[in-house]
Formats: structure tokens, sequence, C-alpha cells
């Protein structure tokens, strides 16, 4: 796939699962926009998704990655503006407190996490977020995202809209 240097869509998904040793993979560098779901990938796989120097769209779908943690590393999602997470199983989505990975981020959607307890710290200052939706959470997803909304206000960012449904 990474021949494919042009290439600034993709939309990979599984039906069916891979094996545990999965087959590995890289992604063009020119990626602007990126879906996954049912791949089951582990959590550190991330990695390689982090490292896309031009991903602006970037959507896990369900099973796209598999366990209950998730740290976001420095530097990595530079220019992403729109992230949605639906119906993934991660309980713990943390930073590590040495920078922002998301400097650009505008739109964050949040959908059927029911296991959510933690989201990055990182959220509570992102200056460049307009809107966060969040869909089929549970009520400590909605507090979280309560949480988010006021430590944006208190950094001077009065234009976030939440949309709780």
């Amino acid at each position: 796939m990474s021949s494919l240097d042009s290439l600034e869509s993709l939309e990979v998904s599984a039906t069916k699962s891979l094996p545990p040793n999965h087959v590995e993979f890289s992604f063009p560098v020119a990626l602007k926009e990126l879906v996954l779901g049912g791949l089951l990938l582990p959590w550190s796989k991330i990695q390689l998704i982090e490292e896309l120097p031009n991903l602006e769209v970037l959507k896990l779908l369900y099973n796209s990655f598999k366990g209950e943690r998730w740290e976001l590393t420095d530097g990595g999602l530079v220019k992403l503006r729109f992230l949605s997470l639906e119906n993934l199983d991660v309980v713990e989505w943390t930073d590590t407190d040495c920078g922002d990975p998301f400097p650009c981020l505008q739109k964050l959607m949040l959908t059927g996490l029911s296991k959510l307890e933690e989201v990055p710290s990182c959220l509570d200052c992102i200056s460049s977020l307009e809107v966060i939706m969040v869909r089929q959470c549970n009520d400590s997803v909605k507090s979280l995202v309560r949480k988010i909304e006021e430590e944006q206000e208190s950094y001077g960012n009065e234009n976030l809209k939440i949309h709780i449904n």
C-alpha cells in the first residue's frame, strides 16, 4: 500500500477477524483521510497513523483497534482536523502530557463508547476545537465532555459547541 504515494483517501475494513499475528503494513504518506474498521489492531499500531504527516480526517470504526488503552504520542496527528471514534472498547484514552498531539483539531465525534472513562488532558486546551459530538455514550463520557467544555471556557474558547444525544 505504501507504493500508492499520491493516494489521499483510504477506507480499510474487515468483516472477519485477522489472524493474531497481523500482516504488517504501512499507509501512503499523502493520505489526508483514513477510515478503519474491523481490523482489531492493537493500539500500539496507531503509531503507523500518527506518523502520517498530512492526515486531516481519521475515523476509527467498530473494532478497528482492540484494547483498553490508547496513549497518544507527542508530535503525532499534527494536521488532524476531524476525529471520529465509534464503537471502540477503549477505556483509557490518554496523552503523555508532553505536547499537543492535536494542534489543529476542530471536530471530535464520540459514538457508542460505552467503556470510556478517561480522555486526553490535551482536549482541555485545544484552541482550534469547535465541536464535540457525543452519541450513544454512557454518562461518564458525557461528564468528561462537560469537563472539557468547562476547561475550554477557562482557556477562553467560548465558541466550542457540545452536542450530546
